[in-house]
C-alpha cells in the first residue's frame, strides 16, 4: 500500500454506471397520490403476513394519535404484475389537517428460503470468523469509501472489548453444551461410563451448573422487571414511589445481571473443563476420584449449601413459571370442559363421561407432580451434609438442558439467517441461497414499482436483517435505473428509506475488507452501493435505534460531514429492555408516527 493511501488521500473516483450524471437534488414535494410501503422483515422464523399486519395496525394507531381518527375499513387484495402475485393491505390515512391519502402495504417475505438450510455448526463458524476478524482489525481506523472519497472512521476503544467478550462467551457456550450432552449421555441408564466419570465428577459439574442456572434465573428476573417498568412507562401508569423505584433500578440491574451472567458463563466453562481434566487424570490407574475437587477448594459444606439453595430457588421459580404459563391454559380447559359437560351437547351419549375421564386423569397427574415438586423443594431446603454421591441430583441439569436447547434454537433461527445472508470476505456455501433471497425481494420490489397503480411515492421499511436486504435492494434498483435497465423512475419516486433495529454499521465494519483492502477495492465495493457513494441520489433516510438493542445502533459509516442527505438517527425511548428492545420498535409509537408523517 502506498504512503498516500495510508494517509487517506483519494486517487479513485466512483462514477455512476455507464457514466450517467446523477439527477439534481430537489426539495421533496408534498405527498400526493397513492403511496406504497414496501416492508422487509428481519431475521427469525417469521410468519407470512405477520409483518403486513404489524405495519397496517401500527399505521392505523398512528392515524388516531395524529388526529386523523379511525381509518376506514382496510382492504386486502392480491394483484398480478407479470409473473408476480403480491398481496397487499390497502389503507386510507388522514392527518390533523384532514389531508387524506391511500396507502398500499407490501411485504417481501423471504424467511422460508433459509429455513432448515443453516446448521449450528455454520452459525458458530460464522460467529468465530466474524468476531476474530473484527477484533483483529478493531485496533486501526476503519477505512471506507463514502461520498466520493476514501475516509477513515475512528474505531471506539470499546469495540475490541465487546468483540473479545463475544468470542469468550461463544467459546464458553460450546464447552458447556458439549459437557452437558456428554455427561448426560454417559449417565444414561443404558450406558456404562468409565470409572473416572464418577459421582464426584458429576457432583462438581452439578455445582457449577447450579451457579450458572442461578445467574441465568437472576438475569431473567431482572429482564422481567425491566419489562414491567417499560409497560408502566408506555401505558403512562401513575408513577407512585414503588413504581419510580422499579423504573429507576430496572435498567442498571439488567445490565449488571447481564454482565454477571457473561462472567459466570465464561467461568463455568473454565471450571467444567478443569474439573473434567482433574477427574480424568487424578488417578493414574483409571480409578474414580473419591472426593470432589470443588469440595477440596471451597469445603463440602459450602458446596452442599450451594446445591440446596439452588434447588430451593429453582424449584420455586419453576413452580411460579409453570403456574404463570399454565394458568391461562387451565382456564381455557375448564371453560371448554364446562361447555361440554353442561352445554348443548350434555345429552350426547359418551360425551360427559369422556370429558370427565380426561379431566380426572389430568387432575391426578397434576396432583402427583405438585406433590413430588413440594417434596423435592422441602428436601432440598432441609439438606444438611449428605455424602458426595448424594448431591449428584438437582434441578440444574434439566434446566441447563432446556436452556441449551433454547439457545441452540435461537442461534440457528435468528443468527442462522444472518450467517446465510451476510456475505463474508471469503467463499462460502451460502452464495446460492443469498442470491435467491436477493432475487426474491428484488422481484417483489420491481412488481411494486411496475404496478398499474403508478405510485407517486414508494417507501422502503426494513427491520433488523431486513434493513440490510432493503438497503441492497434499493441499491440495485438505483444501479439498474442508471444503466437504463428499468423504466420505473426509482430515484424520483422513492420517498423514504426507514430502517430500525438495523445492524448496517456493524455488518459494514465486521465484513468489510478492512486490513486486506486497497483503495481500488473499497472504491469498487462502493460503486455498487449508490446509497453510499452518491448521497445526493438517495431518498430521506431515517434510522431508529435503541441503546438497549445490542444488534442495532446509530448509522455513522454512511455519511461525511457537510455532505447532502445525511442519515437521520433517532433513538426510541420506549425500546428500553435489554435485548428485548430489538423487537419492541414494533409496539412503540415512534416508528409508525414517523412513517405516518412521511406518508402525509
Amino acid at each position: 500500500m502506498i504512503a498516500d493511501e495510508q494517509r487517506g488521500v483519494t486517487h479513485y473516483k466512483v462514477v455512476p454506471p455507464a457514466q450517467a450524471t446523477p439527477a439534481a437534488v430537489t426539495a421533496p414535494t408534498a405527498p400526493h397520490g397513492t403511496a406504497a410501503v414496501f416492508v422487509v422483515h428481519g431475521m427469525g422464523q417469521q410468519i407470512q403476513f405477520q409483518t403486513l399486519d404489524d405495519v397496517a395496525e401500527g399505521l392505523r394507531a398512528a392515524n388516531v394519535r395524529r388526529s386523523g381518527g379511525p381509518t376506514p375499513r382496510p382492504g386486502v387484495r392480491a394483484i398480478a404484475v407479470g409473473d408476480e402475485r403480491p398481496q397487499r393491505i390497502e389503507l386510507t390515512l388522514t392527518d390533523g389537517d384532514r389531508r387524506t391519502r391511500d396507502v398500499h402495504i407490501y411485504e417481501a417475505y423471504w424467511s422460508p428460503i433459509t429455513e432448515g438450510e443453516v446448521t449450528l455448526r455454520d452459525v458458530m463458524r460464522f460467529l468465530f470468523n466474524a468476531g476474530f476478524d473484527g477484533w483483529r482489525h478493531s485496533f486501526d481506523p476503519f477505512r471506507r469509501y463514502v461520498a466520493g472519497s476514501l475516509h477513515e472512521f475512528p474505531t471506539p476503544v470499546r469495540t475490541p472489548v465487546y468483540l473479545a467478550t463475544a468470542l469468550l462467551v461463544a467459546s464458553a457456550l460450546v464447552v458447556v453444551n458439549l459437557a452437558i450432552v456428554a455427561l448426560a449421555l454417559a449417565r444414561a441408564p443404558t450406558s456404562t461410563p468409565p470409572k473416572w466419570m464418577s459421582d464426584a465428577l458429576f457432583g462438581d459439574v452439578t455445582a457449577v451448573l447450579n451457579a450458572l442456572v442461578l445467574a441465568a434465573a437472576t438475569f431473567t428476573g431482572c429482564l422481567l422487571l425491566s419489562y414491567l417498568a417499560r409497560r408502566w412507562r408506555v401505558r403512562r401508569v401513575p408513577a407512585t414511589a414503588p413504581r419510580r423505584l422499579v423504573m429507576w433500578i430496572s435498567g442498571p440491574l439488567a445490565i449488571f445481571s447481564f454482565w454477571l451472567l457473561i462472567v459466570i458463563t465464561t467461568a463455568s466453562a473454565l471450571a467444567i473443563a478443569f474439573v473434567i481434566y482433574f477427574h480424568r487424570t487424578a488417578q493414574p490407574d483409571g480409578a474414580a476420584a473419591a472426593t470432589s475437587l470443588l469440595a477440596r477448594v471451597f469445603s463440602e459444606r459450602s458446596i452442599v449449601r450451594l446445591r440446596s439453595a439452588a434447588d430451593g430457588v429453582l424449584w420455586t421459580l419453576t413452580a411460579i413459571a409453570a403456574a404463570g404459563m399454565g394458568g391461562p391454559w387451565l382456564l381455557k380447559v375448564a371453560r371448554n370442559a364446562s361447555a361440554e359437560l353442561f352445554g348443548p351437547d350434555r345429552d350426547v351419549k359418551g360425551a360427559w363421561w369422556h370429558t370427565a375421564a380426561v379431566l380426572g386423569a389430568f387432575a391426578t397427574l397434576s396432583a402427583i407432580l405438585i406433590v413430588e415438586a413440594g417434596v423435592m423443594l422441602w428436601a432440598s431446603m432441609r439438606a444438611t451434609m449428605p455424602a458426595v454421591s448424594k448431591w449428584t441430583h438437582g434441578l440444574a441439569w434439566p434446566l441447563a438442558i432446556v436452556v441449551s436447547a433454547v439457545v441452540r434454537r435461537f442461534l440457528v433461527q435468528y443468527l442462522g439467517d444472518v450467517a446465510a445472508y451476510i456475505q463474508p470476505q471469503e467463499l462460502d456455501r451460502f452464495s446460492e441461497l443469498r442470491a435467491r433471497i436477493k432475487e426474491r425481494v428484488w422481484r417483489i420490489a420491481v412488481a411494486v414499482y411496475a404496478a398499474a397503480d403508478q405510485y407517486d411515492d414508494v417507501l422502503f421499511v426494513g427491520h433488523s436483517l431486513g434493513s440490510v436486504v432493503a438497503y441492497d435492494t434499493l441499491n440495485r434498483l438505483l444501479r439498474e435505473e442508471a444503466l437504463g435497465r428499468t423504466p420505473f423512475a426509482v430515484q424520483s419516486r422513492t420517498r423514504l428509506l426507514l430502517t430500525f433495529g438495523s445492524p448496517l454499521d456493524k455488518t459494514a465494519f465486521l465484513f468489510s475488507l478492512q486490513g486486506n483492502t486497497t483503495e481500488a477495492r473499497e472504491a469498487l465495493a462502493a460503486s455498487v452501493q449508490p446509497l453510499l457513494a452518491f448521497p445526493e441520489r438517495r431518498p430521506e433516510w431515517i434510522n431508529i435505534f435503541s441503546a438497549w438493542d445490542i444488534i442495532s445502533g446509530a448509522l455513522n459509516f454512511y455519511d461525511l460531514p457537510g455532505k447532502p442527505n445525511p442519515v437521520t438517527n433517532l433513538e426510541d425511548p420506549d425500546a428500553s429492555v435489554l435485548l428485548g428492545a430489538h423487537t419492541q420498535y414494533w409496539s412503540n409509537e415512534l416508528l409508525f408516527d414517523r412513517l405516518h408523517q412521511s406518508l402525509l
